[in-house]
């Protein structure tokens, strides 16, 4: 509505600034309607308002209180001179703040008499927004770390670039004010930024930007196109230095890799359940290990346990229903991979986070190579256990068969001395004759059971491998004689040098493989053929056998660990593989050719000696009687026998045990030869030796040990180191008589 002092200034409702006009005393006497917007007040409110009313509000910028002396319009009436653009602030009714340029100019009267003055409120309140806006924006933009450039579309030089480009660049920004942008980007790097530089955005385009210190930083570029009053069609653009990310980033891909690296080379899968338990994300190497190949979708719990054998697939759902209720868990057991092969696992939980009550990790780990290295472990400690008993049965079997034999033998000599022999006679010698053949088949048999029981297996000496073949031929009699007949070609051939114990494991288990080969109960049908002979520098032993040959898709695994076509119960899936281990440890190879239904053939390929082999030296005549002799053996009816044997032509004394051989010895007792037991309850052979080297060297050199087969560690040392004539239970007269003659013809 108008005001009395502006009915007639209607040009004042037209402007944008509020225009109030105060009379001669201060009072309000007029205004336009937009000083009642700018002042926040009403007409009823503002006509007749003192100029110093509180309801003005009017504060300093600052918001502190605005003395009267420096109102504006008090100010212009006492001066009566204008105040010009006085930065002031009002404080609306609602609280709202507005920031004020105000004027107040002074409207002369008759002299004397006080003045009117007309104020105008410039609301600025937006402009000062802006300004601060920009202000904070510069300041920002100034203050950033990021590169913020602003780089002509014509040119590509660089028109503006804030003062945090510094840092990345090692130079002050003004310096690159004026050059091209591409300058400063690596040289492979400059065609990607020109092919983004199109009218479209740039977005996060990583390049290298060179720095003063020749290093190169890695900036991801963002840019868009402007037309600026400025500078005209220009590109903004943006440059965050990624380099430390990019660093984190490789090194985190490095860790990744290394992980999978080690997951791999531990044979390691994780898996990790949802909340609820229902799915399961699995780690790539995790579905190799399951057979499931590739993907990454999860799977579900009958998926997961799907992938394991089918009768360890309730074990596993169990398990894993119980790690999902909180249950700690832990479980060995079997899933069948891509390739078609079991594979041994074990499979763990933990919580993923504490105090969750939810296993939701899980570790799984192939430990197939380590269950088969176990199985080789157990089954070696097994055959040493094997042949440490076969070595103690064989020694007791070699003392009564020592003395069994050794009197069957003077029974039948002094029987057959008679002559002519008498009716009942002609029936006893066969008898007698039979039972000497029968305990000299029990010798050969103790004989073969302790060379393949023999522990000393890193031991190399040249070896007869025929001799090795025969001796795993008799211990296989049982398995051969009910399927084939053995035929042999043994060629002349040198010696290998090899472990006697274990290459008669390789034989045996070959023989043992083709009698298995062929059904019980044809024997005149079929045949195993083992043949020797010499090539070149190499030995080569066949085993063929008319068995039922082994299938095609089976040939190429037979030697691998664990692998075997028998049934439960009939073979571990080692001996072949160890077998092969044995012959590759000599220098040698072991190969296999086999046709289905027409039986195999297994080819040992051995290096022959590199040592000369020394043949059998002429042997001295045997000292037939005459020799003073002292045996000594703790086995009372053993040592008999030796007596009748011996007694025949030589004098013997004859000592029950080694403490009374070495009370004859150091009481002075001399004789040509001593033949002693290696291993004696109270004081061995050893001892007994030992101690003749301090009263007798000389006579010690005729001395002869007697073994069953069995031997302490310090024994087997002093057998190695020292090779002393040594005679192996039992023996023969004549055996014992020519060693006697070399030993003499040594030491004369």
């Amino acid at each position: 509505m108008p005001t009395p002092a502006l009915q007639d200034g209607r040009v004042f409702e037209a402007l944008d600034e509020g225009v109030v006009v105060h009379g001669e005393s201060g009072e309000i006497i007029g205004f336009n309607r937009r000083a009642l917007e700018v002042l926040g007040l009403t007409a009823e409110e503002l006509l007749g308002m003192k100029e110093t009313d509180p309801a003005w509000r009017l504060v300093r910028p600052d918001l502190s209180a605005l003395p009267k002396a420096e109102f504006p319009s008090v100010e212009a009436r006492i001066t009566s001179a204008p105040v010009l653009r006085r930065r002031l602030a009002v404080q609306q009714p609602g609280g709202e703040l507005r920031n004020l340029v105000v004027t107040a100019v002074p409207i002369p009267g008759a002299p004397g008499t006080p003045q009117r003055v007309v104020e105008i409120f410039s609301d600025v309140t937006r402009e000062l927004a802006r300004e601060r806006e920009l202000e904070e924006t510069r300041r920002f933009v100034e203050l950033s770390n990021d590169v913020l450039a602003v780089v002509s579309e014509a040119s590509g030089v660089i028109l503006h670039l804030n003062e945090g480009a510094e840092a990345t660049f090692g130079v002050p920004s003004g310096a690159l004010v004026g050059r091209k942008l591409l300058e400063l980007i690596h040289p492979e790097d400059t065609s990607v930024l020109e092919l983004a530089l199109r009218p479209q955005p740039l977005h996060n385009v990583q390049v290298r930007s060179r720095h003063a210190d020749g290093s190169w930083r890695w900036l991801a570029m963002s840019a868009t196109r402007q037309r600026s009053p400025l500078w005209g069609e220009v590109w903004f653009a943006r440059g965050v230095d990624v380099s430390e990310l990019r660093r984190h980033a490789d090194e985190l891909a490095r860790s990744r890799q290394q992980l999978a690296d080690a997951q791999e080379i531990a044979h390691l899968g994780t898996w990790e359940a949802d909340a609820a338990g229902r799915t399961f994300s699995l780690s790539s190497r995790l579905r190799t290990l399951l057979g499931l190949g590739g993907g990454v979708a999860p799977v579900s719990l009958d998926a997961l346990v799907g992938c394991f054998t089918p009768e360890e697939r309730p074990r596993v759902r169990g398990a894993l229903e119980r790690a999902l209720t909180g249950e700690a868990v832990s479980l060995q057991t079997r899933a069948r991979a891509a390739d078609g092969e079991v594979h041994e696992l074990r499979l763990w939980t933990r919580e993923r986070s504490s105090g969750s009550g939810l296993p939701l990790f899980g570790v799984v780990q192939d430990i197939s190579e380590q269950v088969r290295l176990n199985a080789k472990l157990q089954l070696t400690e097994r055959m040493a256990s094997i042949g440490t008993l076969a070595a103690g049965v064989a020694h007791e079997i070699n003392n009564p068969l020592a003395y069994v034999l050794s009197n069957l033998t003077v029974v039948l000599a002094e029987l057959q001395a008679r002559k002519p022999p008498g009716a009942e006679l002609a029936e006893i010698l066969p008898a007698l004759a039979e039972a000497k053949d029968g305990a000299e088949r029990v010798k050969q048999i103790v004989s073969d059971l302790r060379t393949f029981a023999r522990v000393d297996e890193h031991r190399r000496v040249p070896c007869d491998v025929s001799q090795v073949i025969s001796a795993a031929l008799n211990m296989a009699r049982n398995e051969t004689r009910h399927r084939a007949q053995v035929v042999t070609h043994f060629e002349p051939v040198g010696p290998v040098l090899a472990n006697e114990a274990r290459l008669g494991q390789v034989f045996l288990n070959l023989i043992v493989n083709a009698a298995q080969a062929i059904p019980d109960g044809k024997a005149d049908q079929n045949s195993i053929t083992l043949t020797v002979r010499e090539q070149g520098a190499s030995l080569h032993v066949s085993v063929k056998d008319t068995g039922c040959g082994i299938a095609p898709e089976h040939l190429p695994r037979i030697f691998d660990p664990f692998f075997s076509t028998k049934a439960v119960g009939e073979g571990t899936g080692l001996g072949l593989f160890i077998a092969q281990n044995i012959v590759r440890d000599l220098g040698g190879d072991l190969s296999v050719d086999s046709t289905q239904g027409h039986g195999t053939t297994f080819d040992v390929r051995l290096p022959a000696a590199v040592v000369p082999w020394q043949g059998s030296a002429p042997s001295p005549a045997p000292v037939t009687r005459g020799a003073t002799l002292l045996v000594v053996d703790d086995e009372p009816l053993l040592l008999k026998a030796l007596g009748r044997m011996l007694g025949r032509g030589h004098t013997l004394t004859l000592a029950g045990s080694g403490r009374e051989a070495l009370a004859l010895l150091e009481a002075g007792h001399r004789y040509d030869a001593v033949l002693c037991d290696m291993m004696m309850a109270d004081v061995s052979g050893l001892d007994v030796w030992e101690r003749l080297g301090e009263l007798d060297p000389q006579q010690r050199k005729r001395f002869i040990f007697m073994t069953g087969g069995t031997f302490t560690q310090r024994a087997r040392h002093f057998l190695d180191e020292v090779a002393p004539p040594m005679l192996e239970k039992p023996f023969t007269a004549s055996a014992f008589a020519s060693l006697l003659a070399q030993l003499i013809a040594q030491s004369d």
